[in-house]
């Protein structure tokens, strides 16, 4: 890995508007936000004590240990941040070793449908799925907060498919900066950010739906839902 923190200067991101598309599991309700007018402390309890009996409710909130307490948001759309956060992937992703929670959005609709479509064609491919249709929902949310620019470094870590240097670079990352703004590798010449901190993200909501068609071997195109009945 050739560039360090030392050869970048931490800028700003935003206030900017971005995409994010998440597998549709559960209807669009916000649990997080159900409960806006307690303390943080009476809503740790609440959540604490209704989780050991609701699987459902710790399915969608996760491991809220993950985040700290002065990083948390609460209320409406708080849902749809702090899930990217409260979970552990053993498996990691570009800009993070698994230990900790990264938000992946994108300036385009356009780029994180590719992104999705890219990442579930290689699970759907490796299970050997049938021919369906997956469903997600597109999520917006305005993002602000301070950043390292890599977009324009022309270094190859920053698009290979092993992913070690890349999060090499974000677990220093994310002590100095909210989050990185880089090239989206499925979507070239776009837009895409790893938010490391749900406070640099605000008035999260869900847009629409959207369908991706398997073939069982890719995703060979997507459509918008705007219609919920």
């Amino acid at each position: 890995m050739s560039a360090s923190l030392e050869d970048l200067l931490p800028g700003r991101a935003g206030p900017i508007q971005t995409y994010r598309l998440v597998a549709s599991a559960h209807p669009a309700i916000s649990l997080f936000g159900d409960l806006e007018d307690l303390s943080p402390e009476d809503w740790d309890l609440a959540y604490a004590l209704e989780a050991m009996t609701n699987p459902r409710l710790r399915d969608e909130r996760g491991e809220l240990v993950l985040i700290p307490q002065a990083e948390r948001v609460y209320g409406p759309g708080s849902s749809l941040i702090m899930a990217a956060f409260a979970y552990r992937n053993p498996r990691g992703s570009r800009f993070s070793d698994g230990s900790f929670g990264v938000y992946y959005c994108a300036e385009l609709e356009e780029t994180a449908i590719r992104e999705v479509a890219y990442h579930m064609g290689k699970f759907f491919g490796a299970t050997q799925e049938a021919p369906q249709t997956f469903v997600a929902r597109n999520i917006g949310a305005e993002l602000e907060g301070s950043a390292y620019d890599v977009f324009a470094l022309n270094e190859p870590w920053l698009r290979d498919d092993d992913y070690s240097a890349c999060q090499a670079f974000a677990r220093q990352a994310r002590v100095q900066v909210d989050c990185l703004r880089y090239q989206s590798v499925r979507h070239p010449g776009q837009v895409a950010y790893a938010v490391f901190r749900p406070k640099a993200l605000r008035n999260a909501r869900h847009i629409r739906y959207v369908e991706l068609y398997w073939d069982g071997n890719r995703f060979t195109h997507a459509a918008n839902i705007s219609l919920e009945l």
